[in-house]
This record gives structure tokens, sequence and C-alpha cells, in this order.
């Protein structure tokens, strides 16, 4: 869950903004959007059945903020769609803070170590360190 709140934590200050305006005519301008509606989910199975603790999480593509064109009397809130485009360049990066968050919490916690693999493309489970 460390690794997932650090996630969450980046994904909102660097990718939490709206569209608001006409974007295809150049008027268009990004507002700040970063107080997400998030449900997160524990999962410790995959769908084999076999120990695999995950974390899903539910979005709402909307946030509620300040908006001067709002049109209820007496509220100048709107509903804004969050953008896609930021959501989707910001997520590898969000996902090697998750990754290396967990490792550090791991290490810190338990004595484990996080080793790279000889080609490079993940890190299995480090052994426990000797007391």
């Amino acid at each position: 869950m460390a690794g997932n709140q650090a996630m969450l934590e980046y994904l909102q200050r660097e990718a939490g903004y709206s569209r608001a305006g006409y974007h295809g005519q150049g008027s268009g301008r990004y507002v700040d959007a970063h107080e997400w509606v998030i449900a997160s989910f524990a999962q410790h199975t995959s769908r084999d059945h076999d120990p695999q603790l995950h974390v899903h999480n539910a979005i709402l593509n909307r946030v509620l903020r300040a908006d001067p064109l709002a049109s209820r009397p007496g509220d100048r809130r709107a509903w804004r769609t969050l953008d896609g485009t930021a959501l989707y360049a910001a997520k590898p990066a969000a996902g090697a803070i998750a990754e290396r968050t967990l490792a550090e919490y791991l290490t810190a916690r338990l004595g484990v170590q996080a080793v790279a693999r000889a080609d490079g493309r993940s890190r299995p489970g480090g052994a426990p360190r000797s007391c």
C-alpha cells in the first residue's frame, strides 16, 4: 500500500489537470484538478489463485473544481474531466515510483533486497539478509 500511495500522490501532482476552453482552436488551457476520488482494492491472488499481492485503483474521471463559468447560482463549482493524455504520459514513471517505494519499504521492514536480474528486465524477490 505504501508503493500504491506514493504512485497515486505522484499521479495527482503531475497529471492532475483538466482541459478548459476550446483546445482545437488554440484558446484552451489546462486547469488544476488534483483532488481525485480514488477507490483502492487490495488483491491477494491472481486469476489462477496463485499468491500475487497487488492493488487495483479506480479513479473517477471527474474532479469537482472552482469554475467561474458554472451555471448554478451561488455555486461556482463544476465537475470537470481529467486530462487522459497527461495520465497516460505519467503512467511509466508512476509504476517505477510504486516499485521503488515497495522495494525500499520491504528492505526497511523485512530486510530483503531487490536485485536486478542478469537480463535487466525485472527484479526477482530478494533473499533476506543474514542476521
